[in-house]
């Protein structure tokens, strides 16, 4: 029997992802797929010139989410990711093309290429959509201390945020948990990751019961 599941973890930059991820995996041996952002070799170009290194670097993380997500299924076991290749095409790509930093033909190209793979994704058994205030990302954001996020507007987290509410919304591929992060701290507070896991592991009950029938 094919045990695999794959959790996905979701949210906006500085929403408390990897650091989630990285909670989960450690504590209760899930695999871990992470992110490959700090892999991108365009992105710190990106942030100082959005116009200029937009398309590269997002057909660069559209590229390399796909290679991650294939290799999910190769794992027979919880496999917990650090952010699904959905919000790519359907939060980052699609901000970009609305705010003109994307022109119709670049968009077009990365759309119809993510259609032709689309069939290719494997879907979650669950995703974990962390929700958090932009003014708290904002701070979050300067607290890191990433050169490159320097860049990063706070109108950028706004429009990123507008998305990902309206796509969480309409989402309706596998079960979404909501969790709001602003006030809770699952890196330092076991119950806090704790009650997460909780409701993960009944999702996936629930995933089991239904592939049973």
């Amino acid at each position: 029997m094919d045990n695999s599941k794959l959790v996905c973890v979701s949210g906006n930059i500085c929403s408390g992802k990897t650091s989630l991820v990285e909670a989960l995996g450690s504590n209760y041996g899930w695999t871990i797929i992470p992110e490959p952002h700090e892999e991108n070799p365009f992105l710190v170009r990106f942030y100082s010139n959005m116009r200029r290194w937009a398309f590269p670097s997002q057909i660069y993380f559209l590229s390399k989410r796909f290679s991650l997500c294939r290799k999910s299924l190769e794992i027979n076991d919880i496999v917990i990711q650090d952010r699904t290749i959905f919000e790519d095409a359907e939060i980052f790509t699609k901000y970009l093309y609305i705010t003109n930093v994307l022109d119709s033909d670049q968009f077009n190209c990365y759309h119809e290429l993510y259609m032709n793979i689309f069939e290719f994704i494997p879907i979650p058994h669950v995703i974990v959509y962390l929700y958090t205030s932009p003014d708290i990302l904002m701070q979050r954001i300067i607290n890191r201390g990433r050169k490159y996020e320097k860049y990063i507007s706070e109108e950028y987290i706004n429009g990123l945020n507008d998305l990902y509410e309206s796509w969480i919304s309409s989402y309706s591929l596998c079960p979404i948990i909501r969790v709001d992060t602003s006030n809770i701290d699952y890196l330092h507070d076991i119950n806090h990751l704790y009650r997460i896991k909780l409701e993960i592991s009944k999702v996936l009950s629930i995933e089991n019961l239904r592939n049973e029938h």
